[in-house]
């Protein structure tokens, strides 16, 4: 587990619990927070991309993490992508919101579940062998 997904995850948590980030702003998260996490990691925007969609799809996969707040924190994070213009290249980060924003379409939160859990697993089985540095949880 690495220290900058789990100050990540936190703030992510705290997100939707309403709470005030350690950027001191209520709400979704930031670029302030993804600057934050790239800073704690000694990563670029775009491995902080990856390395959060890596672990939060390892943590859903397993049952830690559930599919709302899954759906949440992935458009969350989208809209910071969308707010800031980024313009790089989130691979991972992009399959992992992706396996959420196809599930939002199911007419049930079970069935988005079932749907988000088969994209999710078929992710997981296609990391590339460096993204296994990615191990939170």
């Amino acid at each position: 587990m690495t220290q900058m997904y789990d100050d990540a995850l936190r703030d992510l948590m705290r997100s939707v619990r309403g709470e005030v980030s350690p950027a001191g702003h209520l709400g979704p998260v930031s670029k302030p927070d993804i600057d934050r996490w790239a800073e704690t990691g000694g990563m670029g925007v775009e491995e902080v991309f990856d390395a959060i969609g890596v672990g939060l799809a390892k943590d859903y996969d397993r049952g830690i993490l559930t599919w709302g707040f899954c759906d949440r924190v992935a458009n969350d994070l989208f809209g910071v992508l969308v707010q800031t213009e980024f313009s790089g290249q989130c691979d991972l980060f992009w399959k992992f919101y992706l396996a959420f924003d196809c599930s939002e379409m199911k007419p049930t939160e079970a069935e988005s579940d079932a749907l988000a859990r088969e994209e999710i697993a078929k992710f997981l089985r296609s990391l590339p062998t460096s993204s296994q540095q990615f191990k939170p949880r």
